[in-house]
């Protein structure tokens, strides 16, 4: 329980300040100003986006998560990007008290697979893929060949009479 005493200031110098005050009996006791101290800056990172989650090789993706100062004091925060245990990326916020901002990362991957996303302890996937091979003409290829031919050999066989 935390209960106050009057006190009286009695004066000071440069060095000190001097107080009185009676005490109904023997306790522990603090001398404190009274004015509330700011709470620190405090930062908590939520709501993590992947965007898109699949991908073709070579095309970007948009990873985003808020970062919020929960304290009261202006701070600055890094944000890490993680891309299979690997940083691909960092950037210091600087939020003050109570403020929120959104920080985005975009990448882009040469390989084909499924890359494990982690920013500050959250979580995520993004898959990237092989564009479609495109598909082969040789069958309607192969057909205009065997036309032209034959009206060649129609065309020489007609001649011929």
């Amino acid at each position: 329980m935390c209960r106050s005493l009057p006190t009286n200031r009695l004066g000071g110098d440069d060095t000190y300040v001097y107080y009185s005050a009676i005490s109904p009996g023997l306790s522990v006791f603090a001398i404190t100003s009274g004015i509330k101290i700011p709470a620190l800056a405090t930062f908590s990172v939520s709501d993590l986006t992947i965007n898109p989650e699949q991908a073709g090789i070579g095309e970007p993706v948009t990873i985003s998560v808020m970062v919020a100062n929960t304290g009261e004091l202006e701070g600055i925060y890094t944000v890490t990007l993680k891309i299979n245990t690997t940083v691909e990326a960092s950037e210091n916020v600087t939020l003050t008290g109570g403020a929120t901002k959104s920080v985005t990362f975009t990448i882009s991957k040469d390989t084909d697979g499924t890359y494990d996303v982690e920013v500050d302890g959250l979580t995520g996937t993004f898959t990237v893929t092989k564009p479609p091979s495109a598909p082969t003409r040789w069958p309607l290829t192969a057909v205009i060949v065997v036309v032209v031919i034959i009206g060649i050999v129609l065309w020489l066989y007609m001649r011929r009479r």
